[in-house]
């Protein structure tokens, strides 16, 4: 099916506590939402549980494509000023090594 796509030179992976996720997600929008609370799903007829057992699973998800693709993982539990700037050090270090190997044909 994607056998068409592109490969990336480079996937992060935001790797945060549900806890944290949660705090960030009602900080933002004082409410949680239908699709990334898995409410389709069925897993709970409670918004808060139901957020809480889909985070997990795609955490779980996640973490097994990280092993297998080689994702690098980020630390998301910091501050997003810190995160950013992480973000843009790792990425800024992608784009030269793809810039020197372009060169360098």
């Amino acid at each position: 099916l994607y056998s068409m796509a592109l490969i990336p030179d480079q996937v992060f992976f935001l790797n945060t506590s549900i806890r944290n996720q949660i705090e960030r997600k009602l900080a933002s929008r004082n409410e949680l939402d239908y699709w990334e609370s898995g409410m389709d799903l069925g897993l709970s007829p409670d918004w808060f549980d139901s957020y809480v057992r889909y985070q997990r699973k795609l955490q779980y998800v996640f973490r097994r494509l990280e092993h297998h693709f080689g994702f690098e993982v980020i630390n998301a539990n910091r501050s997003v000023r810190t995160i950013q700037r992480d973000l843009r050090t790792r990425i800024s270090a992608t784009l030269e090594a793809v810039y020197e190997t372009a060169q360098s044909r």
